[in-house]
Parts: C-alpha cells; sequence; structure tokens
C-alpha cells in the first residue's frame, strides 16, 4: 500500500534531523517517502541541512501548514508526524517496525469505512495493555501521529479558527462523519508535548495557548455533546473526556 510521510516544521531545524528523521532512518523509512513542510524564510536553512529530502515551502501556522498539506497532497494516504517525537513504543519498548503499523492503519481504515487512524498518546507501557488492541469507538487520535486517508477536502480539511485543539478537533470531525476511527491501542509515542524549543506553539504565549485550548474546548462540547464532555486538569488547563454519552 503506497503512503507518504508529511513533517510539518517551524524553527527546529536541528531538533527535526536528533529525533523525527533519526527514527524514521532507525525504521528504515525510505526518505523518498518523507516530505517536510517549511515556511518559506526557513526554506534554505532546511534544504541546506536536508537536501536528501523533500522540502516543500507551505504556510506559518500548524492549521495552515496542515491544510496546506492535504492541498498539496490530494489522493494520497499520508501519515502526518510532528518534527519532534523521539520514537513509538510499545509494552516490549522501543516499537521499529513503524511501515507496518502504517500499511495497517490504512487497511483497517478501508475494512471499517473511515479514514483517520493513530495510536495512544501517552509513553507509559502501563496504559498500553487495553484489552482492545485495535478500537474503532470513539476515541482521541492524538495530533504527532495519526495516518488520513486524503480523498475528499470537504471532510479532510480542517476549518476550525485556531490550532489550539487540532487533534480533539480531528478526532470528533471523523468520528461524527463516519462513526469510526482506528486507533492502535498497544502503541504509544514518547514525545515532549508543547514544551520542546521551537515549533508552531512557539508563535503563542503559554497564556495565549491556554485560553484557545478553553475556547476550542467548549466549542467542541457544545458541537458533539454526544461525543465529548469538557473537563479541567490540576494546573487549570481544559480539556475533553471522549465518550459515547447519551
Amino acid at each position: 500500500m503506497d503512503y507518504i510521510i508529511c513533517i510539518p516544521t517551524y524553527d527546529r531545524v536541528d531538533m527535526l534531523g536528533d529525533k523525527t528523521l533519526r527514527f524514521l532512518n532507525d525504521c528504515s523509512i525510505s526518505r523518498n517517502k518523507i516530505f517536510i513542510y517549511v515556511i518559506e524564510e526557513e526554506f534554505d536553512i532546511y534544504k541546506t541541512k536536508y537536501n536528501e529530502y523533500n522540502i516543500i515551502i507551505g504556510l506559518k501556522g500548524k492549521l495552515e501548514q496542515t491544510n496546506f498539506i492535504l492541498e498539496d497532497k490530494k489522493g494520497c494516504n499520508i501519515v502526518f508526524i510532528d518534527d519532534d517525537v523521539d520514537y513509538l513504543l510499545d509494552t516490549n519498548g522501543i516499537y521499529k517496525d513503524i511501515d507496518k503499523l502504517i500499511i495497517k492503519g490504512f487497511s483497517e481504515c478501508n475494512k471499517h469505512n473511515t479514514k483517520l487512524w493513530g495510536i495512544h498518546p501517552c509513553d507509559n507501557p502501563y496504559f498500553l495493555k487495553e484489552s482492545e488492541v485495535v478500537s474503532t469507538t470513539i476515541k482521541f487520535i492524538v495530533g504527532c501521529f495519526y495516518g488520513v486517508i486524503n480523498d475528499n477536502l470537504l471532510t479532510d480539511k480542517m476549518t476550525w479558527v485556531h490550532s489550539q485543539g487540532d487533534d480533539l478537533a480531528r478526532s470528533l470531525h471523523y468520528y461524527s462523519i463516519y462513526k469510526k476511527v482506528i486507533r492502535f491501542n498497544n502503541i504509544g509515542i514518547k514525545t515532549k508535548y508543547n514544551t520542546n524549543k521551537g515549533g508552531f506553539q512557539s508563535i503563542y504565549s503559554k497564556e495565549q495557548r491556554k485560553i484557545e485550548q478553553e475556547t476550542r474546548c467548549k466549542e467542541l462540547e457544545l458541537l458533539y455533546p454526544k461525543y465529548c464532555k469538557r473537563y479541567y486538569r490540576k494546573d487549570g488547563s481544559c480539556n475533553l473526556r471522549f465518550h459515547l454519552y447519551k
């Protein structure tokens, strides 16, 4: 099964190579499959450092760049990966059979007539022991590693005003359309959410991201009341719990 890997990156020219690209190389992923999307001002520095990769000029902003990629790669099976991913893991340690995982992800989508698949958002092996290894019910599909069958921009493109909480919105959006999303609950990911230097989140302050996250959660709770409920963490930040509510 054909697929491509798209990596949106911003202000992380060294980290990209030290983390995501190193991991993909360790997993023997062909560089021909990898497309790195940058903003115009950073093209030269990325192209100089990674001239053996496909470097494409896109747009500034997480949501803007994602939608640009969807437009640029119409009709493709796309795996989106963040630029600061250390590795994937299962209960046995680092998981390197990425090609097999990706092929199975898109195969499961075709089998269940849906178009979004992903993995568990945590890096704790304890939580990767769920009895349901592959689920199709409403689940959070984390935005740092996921696959999309990109054959219908009317459903694939995200139209939200803010990029904060885009993976929450994406998970609910696809589930509301197809009534299924695929998640491999036995595969997790090691990365530092919103803490590594650079990245599109650096465009906004921590307080701005917190406010936008709460705004997004409120909007999504109103839009999808049967699928999610809002809650607050100890630090005051807002998030959603996914469930089939009556």
